[in-house]
């Protein structure tokens, strides 16, 4: 299993890895590309919902969500592998989607001066790294944001995830994934200086969303994707994950 900074570095600095990522991941199987649309639903909903003026995405890899978002001054991408980096200028030039920078860079160490952004996403990162390097980063974050700026980040559900690797036969995931329950999650962001604002499930009724994707969908695509949208909006007892917006404390 990858782990640490240098293995998670190379685990995603081939070529080979970039081009096949979003399609392994995110298009290739249905459960993926749910979970991929309802990720993009959300940023766009969180994003719109205040005045970004300048927005910062740490490791945006292929730009998979990159392309839902929008700042009315200035975003940038800041990337450590230069294999995903050409894929995700490559994306939002195919999109259609204007005003982004990208530059590479260590997420421990971001090529940006102090207080600039007021918005942050950082996606399928800091959830990777043991406890010690997750505050590292999330203190990086913390410098490059404006007072009051917010950041938006995924969160592994660890029951939920447990659950899913067991109907998936994992044993152990290729790569570290750590994982939290929403209590532990909010008492981390204490620790590291930041308030969570709020806590947006992503497959919120897990179980049911597994057995839609998984054996209702051979049966019907279509039948597949309404009820799977349908039950979004239930109560978040088991979400696959969250997607978690926090302010600095």
């Amino acid at each position: 299993m990858f782990a640490g900074r240098e293995d998670i570095q190379t685990a995603y600095d081939t070529d080979a890895m970039a081009e096949e990522y979003l399609h392994s991941r995110y298009g290739r199987h249905p459960w993926g590309r749910s979970v991929h649309e309802r990720q993009a639903r959300l940023l766009q909903h969180v994003v719109a919902r205040r005045p970004v003026r300048k927005l910062l995405e740490i490791a945006p890899g292929p730009a998979r969500l990159t392309v839902y978002t929008a700042a009315t001054e200035a975003a940038y991408g800041v990337e450590y592998s230069a294999a995903m980096l050409r894929l995700a200028k490559a994306r939002v030039a195919e999109c259609r989607v204007e005003g982004w920078q990208f530059v590479r860079g260590d997420a421990f160490h971001l090529p940006l001066r102090e207080a600039t952004f007021d918005f942050v996403l950082c996606c399928k990162l800091i959830r990777h790294f043991a406890h010690a390097d997750r505050l590292a980063l999330l203190a990086e974050i913390r410098r490059v944001l404006q007072p009051g700026g917010q950041l938006l980040v995924d969160v592994v559900n660890a029951p939920a995830n447990r659950w899913l690797h067991a109907k998936w036969g994992v044993q152990e995931p290729w790569i570290a994934d750590y994982g939290f329950t929403e209590a532990t999650f909010r008492a981390e962001m204490r620790e590291a200086g930041f308030r969570v604002v709020t806590m947006y499930p992503v497959h919120p009724a897990l179980p049911l969303q597994y057995y839609t994707w998984t054996y209702l969908w051979r049966l019907s695509p279509l039948a597949a994707q309404v009820v799977s949208r349908a039950l979004t909006v239930v109560t978040a007892r088991t979400p696959l994950e969250w997607m978690a917006l926090c302010a600095c404390a």
